[in-house]
């Protein structure tokens, strides 16, 4: 059987489209149980690790709270107290302290070995163990964290294991604070020392985490790493534990490091490939591993593997013998068809192609290619005029879109470049009242460009100037002959240099107006003819459009970037003297001493003045950052408990100023929230400063706070003034808008307080709205803050 160059590449071609689909179909399900089975064995090592952690975390908070317990003891810290302000002689305080620890250790977990109190210097001063008295322990992690730390809050978990120096048996270490009533200063630090085997007996206790009895668990083994890379437990017994091994593989450091939970395959200390997970703990800093070996984990696919081979060779050896018999019917047809094409190819749209005795898809194919090519010959001319067409609304679409100058031109010297030549394009402008004339954007296949952005020539001393006075295209199409007889024209000597040999200038107008020209170059001699010029004016009047919208929307920017550094410079000029007359009114004040009433009159009236114009300089600082986008939020944890208990103390004297009174509803026990305390602090304020303005007196305004969604708090201001007509709600929040109700006691507004609090906090991921019944029926104003995490995580 002889086969044509055709008939052996059908051949590979069909034997490449018969085992690609199976390769990839089989690629595909092993690649899915491989997966699949990787992310069950590590599906169970996650859980196995969340549950671990789980009963790590019951252990370690049931113990935590025991040390809370202690630290709150009144009795524990008066004694101190007293022994921190007394002389040495009064040891009957150290031997209450210490018969108060025995006598109540007897009623705590079996499993705490010691209590211990320090002082504030670290020497114990009371402990269940006579003999640990005075000794001077300052130099202890579990005194130093909590004790010498200003970041530490709370209870400190001494996460390594401790060796006891008479035994060898090991214990974990929990300590916390202890502070006055009175001053809230730290005087010492109270010790809870646990046994260290706890964290074993929780593996041994749980056969889901056994390996002993089994060789097909889920997990080669789990154990527990704490921060300094030391293996402190682990699933195959205490007695194998060895507490000097050094963990320190890639996954362990960079989970130690990032703190985020991995799942994955890698080699473990033992220096095995497996597949593991480890989870961070971040109250005690530990790092909980579970790893299942590779090789068992994967044992399954063997079989998947060994029927894709026998399955394999069989649809191999099928098809081979289908490929012969159709390859070989398929030859004729097809050479017939190849010597259409290149027929086609060459122009030739006359000669049919003639297929006898089928009456297949073969034969419907031959008829199609038959009328396509009587169907070409007609339609050649408006293939051409189509597609100038279609780039031209593609061009005219971009236009409308809003792109820029410079989006424009490139899509321009990208695309219809197929239907026109060049290699280049260059955009010059009419500045200095059309006397000049700039280049301002260039695009070139050149390896150097010579005439570029910023070049500038006088339009009377160049040719250009004959373009504008005929509007009409320009075309030179062998410039070195140009330039030599225009030997003084600097821009087509640079283009020359380029490697540019044609020329089409198109003058730009918009409005009636010359604003510039459009250049397009080519490397060849003769590339432009009259053919080229209905589409290079169209494209030409397109660009005009958009360059004189590019030119005044960047002058837009500009005077805006002017008026935003004007109004930054004028308010930081106006600050000074500001500050200056109050300082001067101040002194004034203390100068006069005793001030007669309409003299006091008239100073408070300065005063009030200058803190006016303070607070407008403030606005206008705050809106000139806003509007430059150099507004910076410095988020930090924050209490909400606290932070709107200081908010509202703040502000409940100056509401009394107009006998309005301020109350707080105040939701207990919210999460923690990730705020700029300094800016969310600045719309509180001024939020209750805008209900006062426009409240009566004898009325109440109310702050709530209350938690909306599970990662939200929702802040409301809400007072029982004017109201806000409907109609006017829209003007709020928007630079300058003003309602038209009117203050109660004709307070001063800019209208920029409720924009600059839009913008705040907005910053932060947050909205804000106004909610009124209309005229008479109050308001309410609303914006809502992120929460960093629940009330359980804060507990814990």
């Amino acid at each position: 059987m002889k086969f044509t160059k055709f008939g052996f590449k059908f051949l590979c071609l069909f034997l490449l489209v018969a085992f690609v689909p199976l390769g990839i179909a089989g690629t595909i399900v092993y690649k899915y149980v491989h997966d699949e089975t990787k992310e069950d064995v590590l599906r169970q090592l996650r859980s196995m690790s969340h549950s671990l952690n789980d009963q790590l975390n019951l252990l370690l908070s049931k113990r935590r709270f025991r040390v809370v317990d202690f630290s709150s003891d009144g009795f524990i810290r008066d004694c101190i107290d007293q022994m921190s302000y007394s002389p040495p002689e009064y040891s009957q305080i150290g031997k209450k302290l210490n018969t108060h620890l025995i006598t109540n250790k007897k009623s705590l977990d079996p499993d705490i070995l010691e209590i211990e109190i320090l002082n504030h210097e670290g020497k114990v001063i009371a402990s269940t163990f006579q003999e640990q008295i005075s000794k001077d322990k300052s130099h202890k992690d579990y005194f130093r964290f909590p004790f010498l730390s200003v970041e530490q809050r709370g209870s400190y978990f001494g996460n390594n294991l401790e060796r006891i120096e008479t035994t060898d048996e090991l214990r974990l270490v929990f300590s916390t604070i202890l502070k006055d009533k009175v001053f809230q200063r730290p005087i010492g630090v109270i010790v809870t020392k646990v046994k260290g085997d706890i964290l074993n007996n929780i593996l041994d206790q749980n056969p889901y985490y056994s390996v002993k009895e089994s060789t097909n668990s889920s997990f080669d083994e789990i154990y527990i790493v704490n921060k300094d890379m030391m293996i402190i437990a682990n699933s195959i017994g205490s007695e194998n534990i060895n507490f000097n091994q050094i963990i320190d593989t890639r996954t362990v450091r960079e989970v130690l490091a990032t703190k985020v939970e991995f799942s994955g395959a890698y080699k473990n200390y033992r220096g095995v490939q497996v597949l593991g997970t480890a989870l961070f703990v971040p109250e005690t800093n530990w790092l909980i591993v579970a790893e299942k070996n590779v090789k068992e984990a994967f044992l399954p696919l063997k079989r998947i593997r060994t029927i894709f081979a026998i399955s394999g060779g069989e649809v191999f050896f099928l098809v081979i013998i289908c490929a012969f018999l159709l390859s070989n019917n398929l030859n004729n047809i097809v050479k017939k068809l190849v010597e259409g094409f290149k027929r086609v190819e060459e122009g030739d749209f006359g000669r049919k192609v003639m297929i006898h005795k089928r009456w297949d898809e073969i034969q419907k194919l031959a008829i199609s290619f038959n009328s396509m090519t009587q169907k070409l010959k007609e339609s050649k001319e408006l293939e051409s005029k189509f597609n100038e067409v279609k780039m031209l609304d593609s061009l005219t679409e971009k236009i409308n879109a809003g792109f820029t100058l410079g989006d424009v031109l490139n899509y321009v010297f990208e695309s219809f470049r197929v239907i026109i030549p060049y290699e280049r394009i260059g955009v010059a402008f009419l500045v200095d009242d059309g006397k000049t004339v700039e280049h301002k954007w260039t695009r070139s296949d050149a390896t150097e460009t010579k005439l570029d952005k910023g070049y500038s020539a006088k339009l009377e001393e160049t040719s250009l100037n004959d373009v504008i006075l005929t509007g009409k295209l320009r075309i030179i199409n062998n410039l070195r002959e140009y330039l030599k007889a225009n030997p003084q024209s600097d821009s087509t000597r640079r283009m020359v240099e380029e490697g540019m040999h044609s020329s089409l200038t198109c003058p730009l107008f918009a409005l009636g107006k010359p604003i510039g020209f459009m250049f397009f170059s080519s490397f060849k001699v003769n590339a432009y003819s009259n053919v080229h010029v209905e589409l290079f004016m169209q494209i030409a009047g397109e660009l005009a459009v958009t360059v004189e919208k590019s030119r005044l929307y960047q002058q837009l920017e500009e005077l805006n970037e002017l008026k935003n550094g004007f109004l930054g410079m004028a308010a930081h000029d106006l600050r000074n003297p500001n500050a200056m007359i109050r300082l001067y009114l101040n002194q004034l004040t203390d100068s006069l001493g005793d001030i007669k009433g309409d003299q006091h009159v008239w100073i408070s009236k300065m005063q009030a003045i200058s803190d006016s114009m303070l607070a407008l300089i403030d606005d206008f600082l705050d809106i000139s950052t806003i509007e430059a986008g150099q507004l910076q939020l410095k988020l930090e944890p924050v209490l909400p408990d606290v932070f709107f208990t200081n908010c509202f103390e703040a502000n409940k004297l100056l509401t009394k100023e107009k006998s309005i009174t301020l109350k707080l509803d105040l939701e207990k026990e919210l999460p923690i929230a990730d705020i700029d305390s300094d800016r969310i602090n600045q719309v509180i304020n001024n939020l209750i400063t805008n209900a006062m303005k426009y409240s009566i007196p004898n009325t109440e305004i109310i702050l709530s706070v209350r938690r909306a969604k599970e990662k939200e708090v929702e802040v409301s201001v809400i007072d029982q003034g004017q109201g806000i007509p409907k109609n006017d709600i829209n003007k709020l929040f928007k630079m300058f808008g003003k309602a038209n109700v009117r203050p109660t006691a004709g307070e001063k507004s800019t209208g920029l307080g409720l924009a600059i609090c839009k913008h705040i906090v907005e910053s932060h991921g947050c909205r804000i709205w106004v909610e009124s019944e209309g005229i008479g029926k109050g308001s309410t104003f609303k914006f809502t803050l992120p929460l960093k995490c629940n009330k359980e995580e804060l507990k814990g």
